[in-house]
């Protein structure tokens, strides 16, 4: 398990554009250190119910992130976030 293997790709599918500064106004997500410093708040958002408005994706044209995503990310957490 590691960022760039299992993270990044989950992150560019579900956060962006809206998460990478180039593009986005929130919260940036798009480098190893970003997903670090805030996996709980990450995790935290994705997990709420849908109509709960701190919801992430929040109306977004993104999926939300299904079960198994949210699940490697927490055992990505767990594994001390290997780069």
């Amino acid at each position: 398990m590691s960022y760039q293997k299992d993270i990044s790709p989950i992150v560019m599918a579900h956060c962006s554009p809206c998460h990478f500064p180039d593009s986005g106004k929130k919260l940036p997500l798009n480098t190893y250190e970003a997903m670090t410093t805030n996996i709980e708040k990450v995790l935290f958002r994705v997990q709420l119910p849908l109509t709960d408005e701190k919801f992430m994706p929040w109306k977004s044209k993104k999926e939300p992130l299904s079960d198994s995503l949210i699940q490697v990310i927490k055992l990505w957490r767990d594994q001390a976030m290997p780069m």
